[in-house]
């Protein structure tokens, strides 16, 4: 299956839904039948992620706590600023949509 558009192929295959046709899928979330949906494994981390954040903790104290505690990414490395701060701007940006 085709998922980058290159020279000849200017038009990604149709069975491709839009949602799956960009980038990584979000740290808390999974694709089923097409749809982005809830990881429910992924999810509860991200949850203690925001549960720290409302508390007053930092970012990197954050990304410190997660590796204290030896949970990994999806990609099974360490937490890093940049991916906690991901989670918590996706995460408000989704909660003041709502």
């Amino acid at each position: 299956m085709i998922l980058r558009k290159d020279a000849k192929n200017q038009d990604l295959p149709k069975q491709i839904p839009d949602a799956m046709r960009s980038g990584v899928t979000p740290y808390g979330y999974c694709y089923l039948e097409g749809k982005l949906v809830v990881d429910t494994r992924e999810h509860a981390i991200v949850l203690q992620i925001m549960n720290w954040w409302h508390s007053g903790k930092n970012i990197t104290a954050i990304a410190e706590l997660l590796n204290q505690q030896k949970i990994r990414t999806r990609m099974d490395k360490k937490w890093s600023h940049s991916v906690v701060s991901a989670i918590v701007k996706r995460q408000s940006k989704k909660a003041s949509v709502q």
